[in-house]
């Protein structure tokens, strides 16, 4: 099984891709410090909380006039937890962290520019520019189902006019032999996340996958790659570089806000 593969997975099943924090900590294999960084404080807080027993319903959240907070089950009145407020917040996956983290990870990707729509279900995530002639977007879909990711590559496409893309999805859940057919006709590659991105110690980096992905590409769009296409900074260290740069990014932000 990939790693982060209930991670993964979460995002083609929960259509508003949010959880309360132990539920982001069972699906991170152990690899939550590399996740937290992808995720965004909900405005709202969760009205039910993962059950322990995995068969069950989720719990019911009940806060009391004394401001205490219990998860209950209906059916199990002996099944229920004292909570927090921490423990009911929700977390909703953060598009702009995780489009920066894909751009960071994925050799020769170079970040878009376009809006992003937080509960959107596709993203431009940047340009895949293997050399200075060419460049072909990619875009991630977060479908919940094959028909809604068939409905997305259709609108893709309807406002497409070139052929050249790279379409990720978090993983081959949705794939269909009829969904791979359309997006080949238009020359477009299904990439899948899970093969292609793997956690570390200080984030993310890149599997061997990916060059096979953009190899096949290469053949789909029948182009040649320069022989030193790969950029020559190491993965390990960008990964660093990223990292660095957004605890800088925090310190300034709370300078500013205790000058304020």
């Amino acid at each position: 099984m990939p790693q982060l593969a209930l991670f993964w997975k979460l995002l083609e099943t929960r259509p508003d891709r949010t959880a309360v924090i132990s539920e982001w900590q069972r699906v991170s294999d152990d690899r939550m410090d590399s996740v937290r960084r992808l995720l965004l404080l909900h405005e709202r807080s969760a009205s039910t909380y993962p059950n322990p027993h995995p068969a069950g319903q989720p719990l019911k959240i009940v806060r009391h006039a004394n401001g205490a907070i219990v998860a209950v089950d209906d059916t199990d009145y002996e099944n229920r937890l004292e909570l927090t407020d921490e423990d009911i917040g929700l977390y909703q996956l953060n598009l702009a962290s995780l489009r920066s983290m894909l751009c960071v990870t994925l050799d020769s990707v170079n970040i878009a520019k376009t809006p992003i729509d937080q509960n959107g279900r596709m993203l431009q995530i940047g340009n895949w520019e293997p050399r200075k002639s060419a460049s072909f977007p990619v875009y991630l879909l977060l479908c919940m189902q094959s028909k809604m990711l068939r409905e997305q590559l259709l609108k893709l496409q309807s406002s497409f006019t070139r052929g050249g893309a790279l379409l990720l999805t978090p993983s081959r859940l949705h794939w269909t032999d009829a969904i791979c057919d359309l997006a080949r006709k238009q020359k477009m590659l299904m990439v899948s996340l899970d093969e292609v991105i793997e956690p570390r110690s200080d984030g993310f980096m890149e599997t061997p996958a990916w060059e096979e992905y953009m190899q096949a590409f290469a053949q789909m769009i029948k182009m040649t790659l320069p022989g030193n296409y790969r950029q020559k900074k190491p993965l390990a260290k960008r990964a660093e570089l990223m990292a660095k740069a957004e605890k800088v990014k925090v310190a300034l932000l709370e300078h500013i806000r205790s000058s304020r």
